[in-house]
């Protein structure tokens, strides 16, 4: 489609960025950015203005300091941007700005680099993502998928090898996953040394549930990688899917072992400590994982969920109250606090909430399920059943 040939263009743009040819970046830049406004595509219009505003920062320290190409003064440069941007952790122009400073000085950031990126920008963590499409997802949780935006240039692979991982990448973030697994697979092959196209196809194995192959690929960027701890939380999710949950927590604790502050690994171990009835691990976990990431839904409607089975009521509706307000558009809060309510006796706001989870997703089946309790509880047999000829057998022994 035209949208897709266009978010190629961008993916060329920014590694006309990343390469230094300016000129050419911001050619495309205006371009696109006429054709995304004509199809009112918020999210990529967003991409392009971001890209743009990069480029406006490289032209500032240019003017500022002519014929300086030192990699500290640039990234400050690219740095200020992002804040006079309105800067959020979510967005592409960190992700940007991490690639320019790996191509500027080709090799792991010196401390007086460390200290600029993460000092002044504690935010800025290596798996900060680049989008958040489609239906909700937590700030943690897209942070984390977003690793695909980071660290494309392979060196010493060449063209082609960075070519194909940069379509994979896109292929990946419009879900055609086939498409991905051939791009990765193919710079896997160009370039054998880099653990990323590895782990990226790990993650996209996963993503098609196909948890075999996604475990033998994470374990093999993992012992290319040690430290690699966005392939180590990815792994854990696997783990925890097969529910083993040794396992799940071990990999999850490496991960935040070497990222201390990596919010989607936290609250996903606060939700396998759940699972194994740990609470006060869970608590722990959640409260630190909402410290974090401001804004982020996750974290708050999972300690909710810690607090109902403890029965701590007020708080669980306090927390499912306000992971609702931050994720307006997301069923699964709004259901959790309609079980609260019904366990409270609270009939009608509790078939209020179900009402509006259902209404936000009418393929999720826990509200359905809970409507079918109220309706149990109040004597509603016909109603009751009409609820459960909905969720279906394999639902109901579900929930």
């Amino acid at each position: 489609s035209e949208r897709v040939k266009a978010c190629l263009q961008y993916e060329e743009a920014r590694l006309a960025y990343l390469e230094g040819e300016y000129q050419k970046a911001g050619t495309s830049v205006a371009v696109l950015r006429e054709f995304f406004v004509s199809i009112h595509d918020d999210v990529m219009l967003r991409r392009v203005d971001e890209l743009r505003v990069c480029l406006e920062a490289v032209d500032r320290f240019a003017a500022q300091r002519p014929g300086h190409a030192d990699a500290s003064a640039g990234a400050h440069y690219v740095l200020e941007a992002l804040a006079d941007y309105d800067y959020h952790p979510e967005s592409p122009l960190a992700a940007l700005a991490l690639d320019l400073l790996r191509r500027l000085v080709r090799t792991p950031a010196p401390e007086h680099m460390h200290m600029l990126l993460y000092g002044e920008f504690p935010l800025l963590q290596p798996h900060t993502t680049t989008e958040m499409t489609g239906t909700y997802t937590s700030r943690s949780e897209a942070m984390h998928n977003a690793y695909f935006s980071l660290a494309r240039v392979l060196p010493g692979s060449g063209p082609e090898a960075e070519s194909h991982l940069s379509t994979a990448c896109v292929a990946f973030q419009v879900e055609r996953y086939d498409e991905a697994l051939t791009n990765f697979s193919r710079t896997i092959e160009l370039a054998p040394a880099h653990a990323l196209p590895v782990a990226s196809r790990g993650e996209t194995y996963r993503r098609m549930q196909r948890y075999d192959e996604a475990l033998a690929d994470l374990s093999r960027a993992i012992d290319m990688v040690p430290d690699f701890a966005w392939a180590f939380a990815s792994r854990a999710h696997v783990y925890w899917t097969l529910l083993r949950y040794d396992e799940a927590l071990a990999d999850f604790s490496r991960a935040i072992h070497l990222v201390p502050d990596y919010s989607w690994a936290i609250a996903s171990r606060g939700q396998v400590y759940r699972t194994l009835r740990r609470y006060d691990e869970a608590l722990a976990d959640f409260t630190r994982a909402m410290g974090l990431i401001a804004g982020d839904a996750s974290p708050v409607a999972g300690r909710g969920q810690v607090y109902r089975t403890l029965g701590r009521y007020d708080e669980a509706l306090a927390d499912f109250s306000r992971a609702i307000d931050l994720a307006e558009d997301d069923a699964w809060p709004v259901a959790e606090r309609g079980y609260v309510y019904w366990v409270q006796g609270r009939y009608d706001e509790a078939l209020v909430d179900f009402d509006q989870a259902i209404h936000l997703d009418p393929d999720y089946a826990a509200p359905v399920v809970g409507r079918c309790l109220v309706y149990q509880d109040l004597g509603h047999s016909g109603a009751a059943r009409s609820e459960e000829r909905r969720v279906g057998k394999e639902c109901r022994s579900r929930w």
